[in-house]
């Protein structure tokens, strides 16, 4: 008891298995939900105008180029236009896959790129003042930028890492995705009792690094023991999709 009481307090291990981890990412994702979808969806409605894109919306993205040729859009060259166009959807799409948990990881990685840039547009094109960026470190926690957006990013590396969890659309997809890139039942079973989706060697005498492809399709583990992996996909294509639905494949 005291020795389980002492691991609980003072172990730097994570204690979290697959259940955890998902409650964490669901977690993640209601805060976001919570914080920053309105917040992400009203600035997207502000820039367009019917069927196309406001005036706003290229002030918003690109005020310095903006500023430059008087405030006209139709002075603005057509890759900048795609610039444009480009965020504005991005405002739209990422937050509800996130919200939502389809394609969760890169859609996290993607929010994250998307606020850097937000910020970035806001410092050098904008112009916003010191005081409004913020400062790392002290006592004042409501700077724009070093405080209130770190927080979001961080709030979007725990889906980022730890994908969509069980309540996610990402559930309902991955499993369907790994019958059509050409898992067996049985790994699907090592992925269940690894709950990490890598491979589990059940035989205690031997490494899970005994187990590894070979040329043909096949799993090899051990001495001999083999199992024939259909690919019904290239490698090269089923690898990243496993990953970004939540799986990692064996090595």
């Amino acid at each position: 008891m005291r020795q389980a009481l002492i691991d609980l307090v003072f172990s730097p291990r994570p204690r979290v298995g697959p259940f955890g981890a998902g409650l964490v990412a669901l977690l993640a994702r209601i805060v976001f939900a919570s914080v920053l979808l309105r917040f992400f969806l009203s600035s997207f409605l502000t820039k367009i105008d019917g069927l196309g894109l406001s005036a706003g919306a290229y002030m918003q993205i690109l005020p310095k180029q903006m500023e430059a040729i008087g405030y006209d859009p139709s002075q603005v060259p057509l890759p900048f236009h795609m610039v444009v166009l480009g965020g504005t959807l991005a405002e739209l799409i990422l937050p509800m896959l996130v919200v939502l948990g389809l394609a969760t990881r890169p859609a996290a990685l993607a929010m994250i790129g998307f606020i850097v840039v937000m910020s970035l547009t806001d410092i050098f094109g904008h112009g916003i003042d010191a005081q409004t960026i913020g400062q790392p470190f002290d006592r004042d926690p409501s700077g724009l930028v070093l405080d209130q957006r770190m927080m979001w990013i961080f709030v979007l590396c725990i889906p980022a890492w730890l994908g969509g969890g069980g309540l996610s659309i990402d559930a309902l997809v991955w499993p369907r995705l790994r019958r059509d890139t050409g898992a067996t039942a049985e790994a699907r079973q090592d992925d269940r009792l690894s709950g990490s989706g890598k491979a589990v060697c059940l035989d205690p005498s031997k490494s899970t690094n005994d187990l590894h492809m070979v040329r043909g399709g096949k799993w090899k583990q051990g001495a001999g023991t083999k199992r024939r992996l259909p690919m019904r996909w290239p490698p090269v294509i089923a690898r990243p999709l496993n990953s970004f639905f939540g799986v990692t494949t064996p090595r």
